[in-house]
């Protein structure tokens, strides 16, 4: 089941972002995402979590682009979708794919006519699934110290 996150999934968001660090591809560390910043996404209602046997397993924000918004897009009022996460026990179950979908109906259910993300060029699996579900790599960006790869949907 897909929810949007309370302010009571902090504590097993956190975990969830922590027990990704190291996994092949992910830039995460212990100082991104950090608290402050998934505090503010779940109040705004951008962030999504998947409970399986009462346990978080998967989660995806879907939020107003800030720091992007003004780069060349082809959708004119996109959602940004970042921190895109699946428990490692659960990985390669397309939950990914489930969680992806679900943001993308949220985004056109909130009146957005696209989808922009940053991804790492290096993180495989993720690439393969935004290319799997129709995104096209439309650039390159370097941004907080590292090199990106640009992503849109248009809806």
């Amino acid at each position: 089941m897909i929810l949007q996150a309370t302010q009571q999934d902090l504590p097993e968001l956190m975990a969830l972002y922590r027990s990704l660090i190291g996994t092949p591809g992910c830039i995460w560390s212990t100082e991104y995402p950090f608290l402050e910043l998934a505090e503010e996404d779940v109040e705004r209602g951008y962030v999504f979590v998947m409970r399986m046997g009462g346990r978080l397993i998967a989660t995806i924000t879907v939020e107003t682009p800030e720091d992007i918004a003004d780069l060349d897009w082809t959708s004119k009022r996109p959602c940004e979708l970042a921190r895109l996460g699946v428990a490692q026990e659960y990985q390669g179950q397309g939950l990914g794919a489930t969680m992806l979908q679900f943001a993308l109906y949220k985004a056109m259910e909130r009146g957005h006519d696209g989808a922009i993300l940053l991804v790492n060029p290096a993180h495989e699996a993720a690439v393969a699934l935004y290319r799997k579900h129709g995104f096209a790599r439309c650039g390159d960006l370097f941004m907080y110290e590292r090199n990106w790869d640009r992503y849109e949907l248009c809806f």
